[in-house]
């Protein structure tokens, strides 16, 4: 937020942050140039929104909903009916929508990748 700019002086941007490590508030100098580089790294692209709050990429829990992905990813039964099929084959199947093509303009390819495993 702009209430952690101490600062700006002589093409030297003073901002305060959090060292997490010890609990304090530090005070950090960059140049102009750096510091709008590293805070562009925050902007999101237009049409895009932030999810980091929401769901299972949300901080709160975030271990406990890891071992619970994990532990539902472990019990999926095969249903006997879309065995051997793709993910798109199956979407298509239930929905009947075909998800293969872009939405908007009918020709391009979208292409479907399975999620790896998680790591525990």
């Amino acid at each position: 937020s702009n209430s952690r700019i101490t600062s700006v002086e002589n093409g030297k941007v003073y901002f305060r942050y959090k060292d997490r490590k010890r609990l304090v508030s530090k005070t950090m100098q960059l140049n102009t140039m750096e510091f709008i580089r590293r805070f562009m790294l925050h902007v999101l692209p237009h049409n895009f929104y932030k999810i980091r709050y929401y769901g299972i990429l949300s901080s709160a829990n975030s271990k406990t909903k890891k071992e619970q992905i994990a532990a539902l990813m472990e019990t999926c039964v095969p249903i006997p009916e879309y065995e051997g099929l793709s993910a798109i084959e199956v979407y298509s199947l239930l929905t009947g929508k075909d998800v293969s093509h872009c939405p908007k303009c009918k020709k391009g390819r979208i292409l479907c990748r399975a999620l790896p495993k998680p790591e525990t």
